[in-house]
């Protein structure tokens, strides 16, 4: 069992008998059985021509839903899909979610899009990784076609737009004790609010850390800024964006989805705040049961799948930034191993060349002031 990034507990569903697959099953059947009742008792009852239309429809929609139950726990495609269930142990309602996600989706791209187009032209600003398509076309399962590979040049002036600084004297972000680094980021948060008047993304891994954070930066600020929180403060990740650009005074702390998609031109974003470097959990279904046969088939893991993952993660958020020629504003990444793991390398090569300032917090508070 382990914790997603909304703090839900996961159990994956790898063999039928497995004690918690045996208790899910169990549980699902009586779900299962509940709902025959109930489609049958329906059957039973009489109503008006036009409740009797929707009285057909529900038992139509219940009947689905029995199936898809009954399909989540068949045996037949364990071999091609991750299946595991979700519950949130500290939420008011007891909720139960139950996911399926292909292992590998090189298969449904060739047998939906590859063999049934002429062409496809594949497009975005984050597919490649240290200036190169190989992760992207091996994860679609394109490696054998014959492809017209180009990197487009960005219209902006990324030089003269962003700064990306990284300080150089925050406390290691260790598994067990993340406390001392969650606190000089919050710090570092709350100094910069003034030099940028709110007007900053800040982005996380974990929903855990995003909720510490939440609630110690609302502490620092005591009112002074409107505080807005993917999975804290209510609304669609939509409102909440909204909710952000309408107030003048506001920083936005999101997770996931929020590292993509996310559009705030202008004055209203001056700053991103990357935590961490997005490097998925080893504890996902899917990441695991991926790494898992990337160590049977006798490669690395992390170096086949978790760092390109990230990079291309790290890209996304790094474009949250500049969506015009005339935007400006600073990228800090809070993740010193960016500068100090071999590795780091590869994100800085997947980004645009930018002006990069690995310093103490004291100084890059500075430059940020100056460049601001």
């Amino acid at each position: 069992m382990s914790k997603n990034d909304l703090g839900r507990a996961q159990i994956l569903i790898e063999e039928q008998d497995h004690s918690d697959w045996l208790v899910v099953a169990e549980m699902a059947e009586r779900l299962e059985f509940a709902l025959y009742d109930l489609i049958r008792q329906l059957d039973q009852l009489n109503f008006t021509d036009f409740n009797q239309m929707k009285k057909v429809i529900f038992s139509e929609e219940l009947a689905e839903l029995k199936q898809r139950i009954s399909n989540f726990f068949s045996s037949s495609s364990f071999q091609t899909n991750v299946k595991w269930v979700e519950t949130d142990r500290l939420g008011t309602q007891k909720v139960v979610y139950l996911y399926q996600q292909p292992l590998y989706i090189d298969q449904i791209v060739n047998d939906h899009l590859v063999e049934k187009l002429d062409s496809i032209i594949f497009t975005s600003a984050s597919l490649s990784v240290s200036g190169n398509f190989n992760f992207i076309k091996n994860e679609l399962g394109l490696t054998k076609l014959n492809l017209i590979e180009r990197k487009i040049p960005s219209p902006y002036d990324f030089k003269d737009q962003v700064q990306l600084l990284i300080p150089n004297d925050f406390p290691i972000a260790k598994f067990d004790d993340l406390d001392p680094f969650i606190e000089a980021t919050c710090e570092l948060i709350f100094t910069m609010a003034d030099l940028t008047s709110g007007r900053m993304l800040i982005l996380f891994n974990s929903y855990d850390m995003l909720s510490k954070a939440y609630y110690l930066l609302r502490e620092l600020f005591d009112d002074q800024y409107l505080l807005i929180a993917q999975g804290i403060t209510s609304g669609s990740h939509e409102r909440l964006k909204k909710n952000f650009q309408n107030f003048e005074r506001s920083i936005l702390l999101g997770t996931n989805a929020f590292w993509e998609g996310l559009d705030i031109p202008g004055d209203d974003l001056s700053a991103v705040v990357i935590v961490r470097l997005p490097f998925d959990s080893p504890n996902h279904p899917v990441v695991k049961q991926k790494h898992d046969r990337i160590t049977e088939a006798g490669n690395n893991p992390f170096s086949t799948h978790s760092l390109p993952s990230a990079v291309i993660r790290f890209k996304q958020g790094f474009g949250r930034l500049i969506r015009s020629k005339s935007d400006r504003g600073i990228i800090v990444v809070c993740d010193e191993r960016i500068m100090t793991k071999t590795y780091g390398k590869a994100f800085i090569d997947s980004i645009p060349s930018v002006p990069i300032f690995h310093r103490r917090t004291n100084e890059l508070l500075d430059s940020i002031n100056h460049f601001l």
